[in-house]
């Protein structure tokens, strides 16, 4: 009986237990965390870094730690401190191997006396491991292909070189490219095995390549045209059906498409296998671009005055890319309305035929000069960057010159040579351009008069930083006029230095032989330009330049005349349409009672 009854006086207290044990864990789990409240004490610190840091960019690497990141908001407690630093530690160790320091050390510590906390990390990166020779096993390779992937390697790898890890995924990639350059776009890397020797300190990669099946070029889709015609594709796409499949032919034609202004989107997609036949199925997904364009532009130069310009532009008419240019330009000292038709592949491919004609009246201290012109040319583009133009044209002038008028009816047959191996057109950053031009002229209403004006213009643009934020823009010209005397060359014709288009600081075409004050012209020049451009911000940037040059009476410069040298400093403003300018130049060896005190110029693009 007395087993039955305790029995029961557990039966009825134990519920009673239980409910009392939950009620003390729920208080407790309820309970407010003692975290960090408003009134908490943050604790301020500074990280330093010491050790053997010469070789290393630890500024650029410092942004990605989280003690530096989260520095601004200090830490809660010395334990939340130490967590972030044990974080950075194995961060700090992963950058260094990644850099070529596999036998790195890197322990901190934290320093509460005296003054502020201080996180001090102590690096010892130790020796640079070097890579040894690559290792690639590709046995089913013909030995051509095989060796090409081997000297990708060692190019890439080479041995004795810092084992940084970058440049093992650009081997990967080089590899990759290699294959799919020589019939194998379907290829992987099976296998990519690195191998790390801390005797000797050197690292070596293995690799096994699965090439695929070798492929051919299949059938080409093309698919998102809407107004252009197929055939201005087919035409630019350099290879044919059932040849060996070739990556940088499928680049050639996408820079073949774009460089026609008619589409805003070349994609080439490849097929996933080949058929019976090692054929690959090519797809071009192109996205046509608006064929029309509407553009205007001012400016202002204390020399010219305020200046205005329209533009027209149709770039796909008769559904074949031909282009037809229509626009106006005024000014206090010129008015200018032009209109331009292209055809294109005139009876072959990247050769155009080109019809210009225009009206220009220009009022200068110089001259007063009413002109039309007529020219038709024949253009090519020779690749790389290459073109060529030669045409036959008419331009019928009359000029005011010093109360002397004059009619000329010149028929003119201009040949021109362009290089252009720059970045970008408006605001070029690396790269070089050369310009060579000669005409000769024919007044037929009078034979006895003939000349030549010959011009060379060079350019080049460096990037010292890598990284379009500081650029060296370098540009010499030169000209000169043969077979007539100046006086009987026409003043519009003659060369003219001085102002926003050669020589900043002076005055529009003052820079020459004068006449009084007025500009004569000459039938020489020389010009030479220099500029610092400095991208402070993605907006806004400065511009430090220097110019000098002059015009001369004879055919050739003479040494023993003095250059005018003008200098200054611009702003720059990046806008999706270019850069847009603003510079103020001062003249270095002005003239007395002829030029004056500064310059100020207003335009969109860089000066060169």
């Amino acid at each position: 009986m007395k087993a039955v009854g305790q029995r029961e006086a557990e039966g009825v207290w134990l519920p009673w237990l239980w409910m009392l044990m939950g009620t003390l864990i729920w208080s407790v789990c309820c309970r407010p965390l003692p975290a960090f409240s408003k009134d908490a004490t943050i604790i301020s610190y500074a990280v330093h870094f010491q050790g053997s840091l010469e070789k290393l960019d630890l500024a650029a690497f410092r942004p990605f730690l989280d003690s530096v990141r989260l520095q601004p908001e200090g830490a809660v407690s010395l334990a939340q401190l130490r967590r972030r630093a044990q974080r950075d530690q194995q961060t700090l160790r992963r950058w260094l191997r990644s850099q070529g320091y596999y036998g790195c050390r890197v322990t901190f510590r934290v320093e509460t006396e005296p003054g502020p906390v201080q996180l001090v990390f102590q690096v010892a990166p130790g020796t640079p491991y070097l890579f040894d020779a690559p290792r690639l096993d590709a046995p089913h390779l013909e030995d051509r292909v095989r060796k090409e992937l081997l000297d990708a390697l060692n190019a890439t790898l080479p041995q004795g070189a810092p084992a940084v890890s970058k440049d093992i995924l650009e081997a990967d990639q080089r590899l990759l490219t290699a294959l799919a350059n020589n019939g194998y776009p379907l290829s992987r890397i099976a296998k990519r095995k690195v191998v790390v020797d801390h005797q000797v300190h050197r690292v070596r990669v293995f690799y096994t390549v699965d090439p695929g099946p070798k492929a051919f070029f299949g059938p080409l889709r093309i698919q998102g045209l809407e107004s252009v015609s197929e055939e201005v594709i087919r035409t630019r796409i350099p290879w044919r059906e059932g040849r060996l499949f070739d990556r940088r032919l499928v680049h050639e034609a996408r820079n073949r498409l774009i460089s026609l202004d008619l589409f805003s989107l070349v994609r080439f997609s490849l097929g996933h296998e080949v058929d019976a036949q090692g054929r690959l199925p090519v797809l071009l997904t192109v996205l046509e671009r608006k064929h029309r364009t509407f553009r205007g532009g001012l400016s202002y130069a204390t020399d010219t005055g305020p200046g205005a310009k329209i533009f027209w532009q149709h770039r796909n008419l008769r559904h074949r890319g031909d282009r037809l240019d229509v626009g106006a330009t005024a000014s206090p000292i010129k008015q200018k309305l032009h209109g331009t038709f292209l055809v294109r592949d005139y009876m072959r491919r990247n050769q155009s035929l080109q019809m210009d004609a225009g009206f220009l009246r220009e009022d200068t201290d110089a001259y007063l000069s009413r002109a039309a012109h007529t020219l038709l040319s024949l253009r090519r583009d020779l690749g790389r960057g290459r073109r060529a133009a030669a045409g036959i044209g008419f331009r019928l002038a009359s000029v005011d010159e010093d109360e002397d008028k004059s009619s000329f009816a010149l028929l003119h047959a201009p040949v021109l040579f362009t290089l252009d191996t720059t970045d970008d057109l408006l605001d070029p950053a690396s790269g070089q351009r050369l310009e060579i031009a000669m005409t000769p002229y024919w007044d037929l209403g009078d034979l006895s008069l003939a000349f030549s004006k010959l011009s060379a213009r060079a350019g080049i643009y460096r990037d010292l930083l890598d990284d379009r934020r500081l650029i060296l823009a370098f540009q010499a010209s030169v000209g000169t006029i043969l077979g007539a005397g100046r006086d009987a060359v026409p003043a519009d014709i003659r060369f003219y230095t001085g102002g926003g288009g050669s020589i900043r600081g002076y005055d529009y075409q003052s820079v020459g032989p004068l006449k009084g004050t007025d500009p004569v012209g000459g039938r020489s020049f020389f010009v030479v330009n220099a500029e610092a451009r400095w991208k402070i911000t993605q907006r806004y940037g400065m511009v430090l330049f220097v110019d000098g040059g002059s015009a001369y009476a004879d055919s050739l410069p003479d040494p023993s005349d003095t250059l005018r040298w003008g200098a200054g400093l611009g702003v720059r403003y990046y806008s999706p349409l270019g850069p847009f300018r603003i510079d103020v130049a001062f003249p270095l060896n002005p003239r007395e009672d002829i030029d004056g005190a500064f310059q100020f110029y207003v335009s969109l693009g860089q000066a060169f």
